[in-house]
C-alpha cells in the first residue's frame, strides 16, 4: 500500500512536470522517440542477425544478445517497442524485490528505496533510451539472491546472462553473501572503465538504500561503533548523493546539458563510494592492526611463531551485517595466498641466521608497505573480492 502511494505521488509529479511522454523524453536527453537505442540498434540487429550475419553499425553487444533480439522483429516495430517497455518495467520490479530480499531493512527503509528507485535519474534515463543497464544490473542482484539460498545453478545462469551483454567477470566462482563486494564493484566501475552515460549507473538507488540501512540499522549488529562526527559526515554525504541524483534536482536545474556537464551523476556515485569506505574500512583497519600485533618474530632459539604465517596470508576485509534470523559475516579475501610456514617457508633449517634475516626482512617489508596495503584494499577490494575463493 505504501509503495503504491509513493508511486502514485511520483507519477502525479511527473504528469505535472512534463504533461506527456514526449516532453519527458525530450527533457531527459536528445532523441524524443520512444526507446531510441532499441529502435536504432537492437531491433535492426535482430532483423540482420540471420540475414547478413554481420553486426550493424553501432551495435556493440555480443552475438548471443543479437540472437535474443531476433525474437522481436516478427512482431513488428510498434509491438516490439511495447514489449521492450514491459520488459523494462518487469526488471524494475525485480530490482525492488531484490532489495527487499537482500537487505534486511525495516519497512520505512524499504519504502524509501521504492521512492529512490522511482525517482532515480539513471533509472529513468535508462528507461527513456530503452537501454540494457537494468538487464545487466538486476540479474547480478539475482545472482546474490540465489547464492544466499543455495541455488547455484540459477545463480550461474543469471551471471552468464548478465555477462553476455557488454562486460564479463573474471571468475564465476563467487563467495557466499558477497553483497558488499558487488556494491563496491558497481560503484567503482565508472571510474575504471570508459563510461559516460547515466544508464551505466542504474545501481545508484540500490546503493543509496543499502547505505541508508547500514547507517540507520546495520551498525547495531557490529562489534565496533562509528564515532558520532564520522557518522554525521557519512550521513550528509549520503544525503547529498541522494539529492543530486534525483529527478527533482534535475528538474530544478532545468537544463540537461548543464546537469550533465557538471557531472552530478558521477559525483553522486563518488559520494556513495566515499560513504561506503567510511562505513566499511574501519573494520579492515581493525583487522590489519590485530594481525600486526599478533606477529612474533622469534624466540631465544630463533623460532618464528606460527602467527607470521597468518600475517603473510592476506589482508582480510571483514564486515558483519545482520539479518532478521541472526548475524552472518562477509569476508573478502584480498591477495588470497595463504602460506603455511611449516611447508613453504624455510623456517626448519638449522641455520638460525637465515631464519633471523627472513624474519627481519618480512617485518621491514610489512612496515614499509603497510600504508600501501591500506590504500590498495580501499581501492581494489571490490574487484578482487570476486576473484577469491
Amino acid at each position: 500500500m505504501g509503495a503504491a502511494l509513493i508511486a502514485l505521488l511520483l507519477f502525479a509529479y511527473y504528469a505535472f512536470t512534463w504533461r506527456n511522454v514526449y516532453n519527458f523524453r525530450a527533457a531527459m536527453d536528445v532523441c524524443a522517440q520512444p526507446f531510441c537505442d532499441f529502435a536504432a540498434f537492437y531491433y535492426p540487429m535482430g532483423e540482420a542477425i540471420f540475414q547478413t550475419k554481420l553486426p550493424i553499425e553501432g551495435f556493440v553487444y555480443s552475438p548471443f544478445i543479437a540472437i535474443l533480439l531476433a525474437a522481436f522483429p516478427p512482431f513488428g516495430l510498434d509491438a516490439s517497442l511495447l514489449l521492450w517497455g514491459i520488459l523494462q518495467a518487469v526488471f524494475f520490479i525485480f530490482c525492488l524485490f531484490a532489495f527487499r530480499q537482500l537487505v534486511p531493512a525495516k519497512l520505512p527503509i524499504q519504502l524509501l528505496f521504492v521512492a529512490l528507485a522511482l525517482s532515480s535519474f539513471p533509472l529513468l534515463h535508462n528507461f527513456k533510451w530503452g537501454q540494457v543497464g537494468v538487464f545487466t544490473t538486476v540479474p547480478i542482484l539475482g545472482v546474490l539472491l540465489f547464492l544466499e539460498r543455495g541455488h547455484r545453478a540459477f545463480a550461474a545462469a543469471l551471471l552468464v546472462f548478465a555477462a553476455s551483454f557488454k562486460f564479463g567477470i573474471q571468475r564465476a566462482r563467487l563467495p557466499h553473501a558477497d553483497l558488499w563486494s558487488f556494491h563496491i564493484l558497481f560503484l567503482t566501475i565508472p571510474f575504471v572503465l570508459t563510461t559516460s552515460w547515466p544508464v551505466d549507473l542504474v545501481y545508484i538507488p540500490f546503493a543509496q538504500g543499502l547505505l541508508v540501512w547500514m547507517i540507520l540499522e546495520g551498525d547495531k549488529t557490529l562489534s565496533w561503533k562509528h564515532p558520532l562526527p564520522a557518522r554525521k559526515v557519512a550521513s550528509l554525504l549520503l544525503l547529498a548523493s541522494i539529492v543530486i541524483s534525483n529527478i527533482v534536482f534535475f528538474n530544478l536545474i532545468g537544463d540537461r546539458i548543464a546537469y550533465g556537464s557538471v557531472g552530478f551523476i558521477f559525483w553522486a556515485d563518488l559520494l556513495l563510494l566515499v560513504v561506503s569506505y567510511m562505513e566499511l574500512l574501519p573494520s579492515t583497519l581493525r583487522q590489519i592492526r590485530r594481525t600486526y600485533s599478533s606477529i612474533r618474530l622469534m624466540d631465544q632459539k630463533g623460532r618464528m611463531q606460527k602467527s607470521l604465517g597468518t600475517f603473510i596470508a592476506a589482508v582480510i576485509f571483514e564486515t558483519t551485517v545482520a539479518s532478521k534470523r541472526g548475524q552472518y559475516g562477509t569476508k573478502i579475501l584480498w591477495l588470497h595466498a595463504r602460506v603455511d610456514h611449516r611447508r613453504h617457508l624455510p623456517l626448519e633449517t638449522k641455520r638460525v641466521g637465515v631464519r633471523h634475516r627472513l624474519g627481519i626482512a618480512l617485518s621491514r617489508q610489512y612496515v614499509v608497505h603497510r600504508l600501501d596495503h591500506l590504500f590498495a584494499v580501499a581501492a581494489s577490494a571490490g574487484f578482487h573480492a570476486i576473484c577469491s575463493g
